[in-house]
């Protein structure tokens, strides 16, 4: 079947030049994030879309790509006049960073909390007050993270149309 024949002519790429690749690209970018005469938003976020890491199936590359990607984003006012300068193709791969940052259930900019279970009550001291009640929904600062996201996906589509959401999710080869 053709998902087999994908399968097996995928090549897993070296996760360790593709961490590097990324890092590099996250060097260049964070002076233009910062504050100041050199900051340029804009001119980030197109760094940060170049070169996706098509070549791997290990998450924490993936992630680690998306983080940079979520922190660019972050970082531009306006939404607008930074996707007005990218390509279509870039338009492409920023869906694609929209998509999997909200599949991820997680703020990039932020380290995930795992909510701890309550100790037995025997590990207790006996006139403790009764234990929180254990949260398994998401954090304020993570539903945060999906407005965030969400505000740039009508950008991207009003630019590259609703045929970008087609080639996001029907890129198999190409997923990040």
């Amino acid at each position: 079947s053709d998902d087999e024949e994908w399968k097996s002519s995928f090549v897993q790429g070296d996760d360790a030049a593709l961490t590097a690749a990324i890092k590099a690209r996250e060097a260049e970018c964070d002076p233009l994030l910062r504050r100041g005469p050199s900051a340029d938003p804009v001119k980030a976020l197109a760094l940060s879309l170049a070169d996706p890491p098509y070549a791997t199936r290990t998450a924490a590359v993936k992630d680690a790509a998306t983080e940079l990607v979520c922190k660019c984003m972050a970082s531009a006012s306006d939404i607008d006049a930074a996707i007005g300068t990218l390509s279509l193709e870039q338009c492409d791969v920023l869906m694609k960073y929209i998509y999997r940052g909200c599949a991820r259930a997680r703020n990039f900019a932020a380290p995930r909390v795992a909510c701890e279970p309550a100790p037995p009550a025997a590990a207790r001291p006996h006139r403790a007050l009764p234990p929180p009640p254990r949260r398994l929904g998401l954090k304020e600062k993570e539903q945060s993270h999906y407005t965030s996201l969400l505000k740039w996906h009508p950008a991207v589509m009003k630019k590259a149309g609703q045929a970008s959401i087609m080639r996001t999710i029907s890129e198999v080869q190409r997923a990040i």
